[in-house]
């Protein structure tokens, strides 16, 4: 068989079976469009996949921990690469400001929607909902409405007790609202 009809078999071949490609100026090199295109222990950079030394190459820039990086290696990160968040952490230094986050009253937008303490995020479960610093606002709780499934700011009981308890009972009768990175005061008999 001629060796020229062999190397045309082959590529065609190989161009059916795999979903990357030899470079035909460097057989040794694969083309690639995504690190999911390589092996084990190689990257696509430039299109070419290339071997990584272990410790060197990108790393998930993420330095406070959250699970979001930033600049253009959080790509790598493992929520970027398991749960296909790769949106870019808006404070690196805040583990509780990423996009998404629970939003706190503490003055801050930790879920990175552009606005300060919206605490009626979309919720399923508590889960979804931040949790309160009880030194700073005693008594208070964010539970996520079953009915309008969003995050709620409340007293912490529906039981008032007490000397001079008012009646009716005031306790969870609406939403706290945060104000300037706080909820109002809770009465000690709410709490």
């Amino acid at each position: 068989m001629n060796s020229k009809i062999s190397i045309f078999l082959f590529f065609a071949f190989s161009s059916i079976a795999c979903s990357v490609g030899f470079s035909i100026d460097d057989p040794q090199k694969f083309s690639c469009n995504a690190n999911e295109d390589c092996e084990s222990g190689y990257e696509c950079k430039s299109d070419v996949c290339e071997f990584v030394i272990p410790g060197k190459g990108p790393q998930c820039p993420d330095a406070d921990g959250d699970g979001f990086g930033v600049g253009p290696d959080r790509v790598v990160c493992p929520l970027c690469k398991t749960e296909n968040k790769c949106e870019e952490d808006p404070d690196d230094a805040d583990e509780f400001i990423y996009p998404g986050a629970p939003e706190e009253c503490d003055g801050k937008d930790n879920d990175s929607d552009g606005t300060i303490d919206n605490i009626g995020t979309p919720c399923t479960s508590a889960n979804d909902c931040a949790q309160v610093d009880q030194e700073l606002n005693p008594g208070v709780a964010i539970l996520c409405n079953p009915t309008s499934k969003i995050c709620e700011a409340t007293m912490r009981t529906t039981i008032c007790f007490g000397a001079g308890a008012p009646d009716p009972c005031p306790c969870n009768a609406t939403p706290l609202v945060c104000a300037n990175g706080a909820f109002p005061a809770v009465p000690e008999f709410c709490q």
